[in-house]
């Protein structure tokens, strides 16, 4: 069954892309036209992502790198908290786990980027890292009792949602998807969307010059 295109309000939103290459680069520069801030999370970035664009907040470092226990922090303990982290209010205050019993405590850990945020993009070459980045936000998700929405760039199984294809002309947007089955019809049909726009736009200004 066929996806249902909806429209939301990401301007307040706390986005975090994990990834440095060419597809993170396009998830954020299309992020950038809806919300002022993402940060993404990265040992290193591609040439699309220099000079860092305005707006986007650089951790350069591996996913996992600096993780948060899950299992030893309880209601109200803000000391367990990071302090850099929880100084500038992106670590919030998790409840005690009861959803989620894990033998291992390396299980009860995620990276510290992951929390508070509402949503993550993975988006690295390993195939591995992005299933680890989906598997914490689940584990996230019981600890804090939210949804927090994912996308996998190399698994629709492990995405809440899909990352359209998007085309914006002044106050029009248009966002293109397959559900994941077919990226390049989806390009083909977005080039063909943009030529059609940009047609318009090119009339509409034909017609201001010659009614001054």
């Amino acid at each position: 069954m066929a996806y249902f295109p909806m429209f939301v309000d990401i301007s307040d939103k706390k986005i975090l892309v994990v990834g440095g290459g060419k597809v993170a680069a396009r998830r954020i520069k299309t992020l950038r036209l809806f919300t002022d801030e993402v940060t993404v999370l990265s040992p290193r970035l591609c040439q699309e992502l220099e000079p860092l664009p305005e707006g986007v907040n650089w951790i350069a470092r591996e996913y996992g790198a600096e993780c948060l226990s899950l299992a030893g922090v309880a209601v109200g303990d803000e000391a367990a908290l990071p302090e850099s982290n929880a100084e500038m209010g992106e670590v919030a205050v998790l409840p005690e786990l009861d959803a989620v019993v894990q033998d291992d405590a390396e299980l009860m850990e995620v990276d510290v980027a992951l929390a508070g945020k509402d949503f993550v993009l993975a988006a690295t070459n390993r195939r591995e890292v992005n299933k680890k980045i989906f598997e914490d936000c689940r584990l996230l998700e019981a600890h804090e009792g939210r949804k927090i929405l994912v996308n996998c760039a190399d698994d629709k199984s492990h995405c809440d949602f899909f990352f359209p294809a998007v085309v914006q002309s002044d106050e029009i947007t248009v966002g293109i998807n397959s559900g994941g089955r077919n990226t390049k019809k989806v390009r083909e049909i977005r080039e063909k969307v943009e030529e059609v726009l940009k047609d318009n736009m090119d009339r509409k200004m034909l017609l201001e010059n010659r009614h001054p």
